[in-house]
């Protein structure tokens, strides 16, 4: 063999390499023109270089960056932290109406009983006068008598 005979036959084991690579590699992710990046490569194998970019570009072609996706992440989280405020105040207020009502009540029956214990107070001044008065003319009547 001579040299000449070397280097066709190595770079006809670098291109079959390659495009075996390409071929396993472009049929397991299914990419688009698989067959002519095969057959592209095996005539020339410095292509392979193209079929990574190619490949590469794909491969990110409809993905969203990471900036925006927690930029996206971010949105949703202060939505969702909105909606929870606003579902917390809503019960706070809802709360806040149920505590004034109660007040209210609490406040009605304060006021009822106190007006009880004036009726009652009254009542019983009026007793208090009227047994004093019984007392008086009773011993007004001792004394006359004596």
């Amino acid at each position: 063999m001579t040299q000449d005979s070397l280097i066709v036959w190595g770079k006809l084991l670098i291109a079959w390499t390659l495009t075996y690579y390409v071929y396993k590699d472009a049929f397991k992710r299914d990419l688009p023109y698989k067959n002519v990046w095969v057959v592209a490569v095996f005539i020339f194998w410095p292509l392979f270089i193209g079929y990574l970019y190619f490949r590469h570009h794909i491969e990110n072609k409809g993905k969203i960056p990471s900036l925006y996706k927690r930029e996206a992440e971010m949105r949703v989280q202060m939505e969702e932290q909105r909606i929870k405020i606003d579902a917390e105040r809503r019960a706070w207020k809802k709360q806040k109406e149920l505590e004034m009502e109660q007040n209210r009540l609490t406040e009605a029956e304060l006021e009822e009983a106190r007006r009880k214990r004036a009726e009652d107070k009254a009542r019983r001044m009026s007793e208090l006068a009227e047994e004093r008065r019984l007392q008086e003319e009773a011993a007004a009547k001792l004394l006359h008598i004596k």
